[in-house]
């Protein structure tokens, strides 16, 4: 009883387009395929943050690109941190995906995760402030 209510309640959640598994007795959500495919096609923006702070070069900490934390993927993860850094395209501006950013940081900041978002703009024309306000948050 209790696990059809459990996968009841998972369905409702997650996108029909992810994977739901079976592990351990608990249902989860795996979306190491799109996480995968994510990586390959990752923004301009994103590549150049990337090279910045892959294998800790940014203070020693070490940083995780295209994430997957509970049924969200977020662009970049810093455990030691709880940091996460998201940097967004022209996509977020509407009003659409303002109120699905707006859910989904509620949702992390209740695990505990500083978010920061920056836009492209910001990464490709001033990416020294970029790494200063990240800096302060570690």
């Amino acid at each position: 009883m209790k696990s059809s209510k459990n996968l009841k309640i998972i369905e409702e959640i997650v996108a029909f387009d992810e994977i739901v598994n079976y592990r351990g007795g608990r249902y989860y959500t795996s979306l190491l395929e799109l996480v995968r495919e994510l990586r390959k096609k990752q923004t301009t923006a994103e590549q150049i943050f990337w090279e910045l702070v892959r294998n800790k070069r940014f203070l020693g900490l070490k940083l995780r690109r295209q994430h997957q934390i509970g049924t969200y993927i977020v662009d970049f993860f810093c455990p030691s941190e709880k940091l996460i850094i998201e940097i967004d395209g022209k996509i977020h501006l509407g009003s659409n995906q303002k109120k699905k950013d707006i859910s989904r940081d509620l949702y992390l900041k209740e695990l505990g995760c500083k978010i920061v978002r920056f836009a492209n703009d910001k990464i490709y024309n001033d990416i020294e402030m970029v790494i200063k306000t990240i800096s302060k948050l570690v």
